[in-house]
């Protein structure tokens, strides 16, 4: 038996490629609010001890500053 699998660029890779500056502009701004957020949602978690929720919002606020930082890297061209 074959198993193809495909694999698709994710989101970011995409707008990269795209080179589209006001797109990566746009996605930037939302990624930045969504990580403000992130991190206050896990600081509130980890403040009333539900350390899981907290872990799970920080292992978020990891992957928003990850693909932050690519994007900043296309915006500021």
């Amino acid at each position: 038996m074959e198993v193809t699998t495909t694999l698709q660029a994710d989101m970011i890779t995409r707008v990269i490629n795209n080179g589209n500056l006001a797109e990566i502009e746009y996605i930037l701004s939302v990624k930045e609010k969504a990580l403000t957020n992130a991190i206050e949602v896990a600081e509130f978690n980890r403040s009333i001890g539900n350390n899981e929720f907290a872990e799970v919002e920080e292992s978020r606020a990891r992957r928003l500053k990850r693909d932050i930082e690519r994007l900043k890297k296309y915006a500021m061209k």
